[in-house]
């Protein structure tokens, strides 16, 4: 960026290459701001956390064993979705 163009045909060289180097820097740019975007871990904690507490609330329950069943499988199909779905935005955060 410090070369000065001595006359016209220059100037259009040099206007020309910077142009053609804007797509660069913008792909360059979007790469750089892609690695450091991404599902903070604390939400990882708090899926976790919340996971395991509404599973040991589920054994507190005291209930026939087809009706626990039924609910702890509704409970671990919630729960595979929720972290199937924070898994593929953590991955796929920024992407296009």
């Amino acid at each position: 960026m410090t070369f000065k163009p001595q006359d016209r045909s220059e100037e259009i060289i040099f206007a020309e290459a910077v142009h053609e180097f804007n797509p660069f820097l913008e792909i360059r740019r979007e790469r750089l701001a892609n690695v450091t975007t991404g599902i903070p871990a604390v939400l990882w904690w708090v899926v976790g956390v919340g996971a395991a507490l509404k599973i040991i609330l589920i054994w507190l329950l005291d209930m026939e064993i087809h009706v626990h069943l039924i609910l702890g499988g509704v409970l671990a199909l919630f729960l595979g979705i929720v972290i199937f779905l924070i898994a593929a935005l953590d991955n796929h955060s920024g992407a296009k």
